[in-house]
């Protein structure tokens, strides 16, 4: 038996046999190995896959709501959002309830999972964004384009991003390359190209962090990790650290590669050189739960995080929030 993939709404996703199921935070199997393949649950459904490779949805009890017929669309993220899901049916992208009817007919190139009552979809090879009735908030005009955060939506046209409001104006010109971030907690990190640097913005396009980096990400939670301009590598890594919004520096070279915070705590990449990188677990004062150890470490979900070991296939479990291993793949 090998784990998957991390907790959502009380169980996990395993592999047995070339077959995928579910077992609860017991470790015990609440869904037995019986699909060709399955993905995580989400607002108590989950979806999977046939032997012919089309794709239906199963309940938290392991039957099946939702019959076999359809193809999963192009976006990662995938699973019901908001009562509705994603999904194509003769090349095309819709959204289905959990009775299986089409609630947005299937019209759409693409179309992304439902959040706070938009999806980005995808007409005539441009994005645009519609409401959970199938109308348009923003017409399909934009290479690409963001969910809202923070009232502003991210969007790419011509090579650059700029931003936008809801009602379609433009906020902030497109400027910035591709790379750059959306809004979060009012704060969006740029890239600029031409002096190879990262830097902060505000919601008025202005300057909100002091320093310029060569590495900038938001790392959830209100903090940011961060590379310093004049300290790019360490020998043969990068050097990460972590600071608020106001550039308070919480811990230096604490990481080789940008990290997120869930439930408090961050999965991160550390070693002193890159061939003897392991993961650990970082808490938001910069103190080591778990020193660098595994071989990967996914985020925390519902209390817990799905580890792999080691390098071996099989060798996967879970831990809780102190570090302590409470399940382990037999």
């Amino acid at each position: 038996m090998k784990y998957k993939s991390g907790f959502s709404n009380g169980l996990a996703l395993i592999q047995d046999e070339k077959k995928y199921g579910y077992i609860n935070k017991y470790g015990e199997v609440a869904i037995e190995s019986k699909f060709a393949y399955a993905e995580d649950f989400s607002e108590g459904y989950a979806p999977f896959q046939n032997t012919s490779k089309k794709w239906g949805f199963i309940n938290v009890d392991g039957d099946i709501i939702i019959d076999c017929k359809f193809d999963k669309g192009i976006y990662a993220s995938w699973g019901f959002s908001e009562g509705l899901v994603n999904v194509v049916i003769d090349g095309k992208a819709g959204f289905i309830d959990d009775c299986g009817e089409f609630i947005i007919e299937p019209k759409y190139e693409a179309a992304s999972p439902f959040r706070n009552g938009y999806s980005i979809v995808k007409k005539n090879d441009r994005y645009g964004m519609i409401n959970k009735k199938g109308e348009w908030v923003v017409l399909p005009s934009f290479n690409s384009l963001s969910h809202p955060q923070d009232g502003l939506i991210r969007f790419e046209q011509d090579y650059k991003v700029g931003f936008i409001n809801i009602n379609s104006s433009v906020v902030i010109k497109n400027q910035y390359h591709p790379v750059s971030s959306g809004f979060n907690n009012g704060i969006a990190v740029v890239y600029d190209f031409d002096q190879s640097k990262y830097y902060a913005i505000n919601s008025n396009g202005e300057r909100v962090f002091k320093e310029d980096y060569s590495s900038l990400g938001y790392a959830g939670e209100g903090l940011y990790s961060y590379c310093p301009l004049n300290n790019t590598r360490s020998q043969d890594r990068r050097v990460i650290g972590l600071m608020d919004k106001y550039e308070h520096s919480i811990v230096k070279d604490i990481a080789s590669e940008n990290f997120w915070f869930s439930e408090g705590l961050a999965t991160v990449k550390n070693g002193k050189k890159r061939y003897l990188e392991s993961f650990g677990v970082l808490d938001k004062s910069g103190n080591w739960i778990v020193e660098p150890q595994y071989e990967d470490i996914d985020s925390f979900k519902e209390g817990l995080a799905l580890v792999r070991f080691s390098s071996k296939k099989d060798d996967t479990g879970f831990i809780d929030h102190a570090g302590n291993i409470v399940l382990k793949a037999i």
